[in-house]
């Protein structure tokens, strides 16, 4: 799967109405996502401030490894929160007391 445009904004929606819950962190899991252009880095960020705006957490797991070596070159690993797996994940939420 490729995330681009018409993607990014599926995602910006679904993500939009899960922040309208009482969640306090969404887990984007990228184990099928194995292509994104600068739309989607785009929708990413946004998304990623929105969360920090409302006081939610953003965190993406499962990248690809083409994916993990875009996010460090571009420095965005600096700015999103990236963990390998759903245990990091888990982990990092109890460890951060967000959950």
């Amino acid at each position: 799967m490729h995330l681009g445009s018409q993607e990014a904004s599926e995602l910006k929606t679904a993500v939009r109405k899960t922040r309208q819950s009482s969640n306090k962190t969404i887990v984007l899991d990228f184990t099928q996502i194995k292509t994104i252009d600068s739309n989607g880095f785009s929708s990413l960020l946004v998304t990623n401030r929105e969360c920090q705006e409302v006081d939610t957490n953003l965190i993406i797991i499962n990248t690809s490894s083409i994916i993990g070596k875009l996010l460090r070159i571009s420095h965005l690993d600096e700015i999103l929160v990236v963990k390998v797996n759903e245990w990091d994940a888990i982990n990092s939420i109890i460890s951060d007391g967000s959950a």
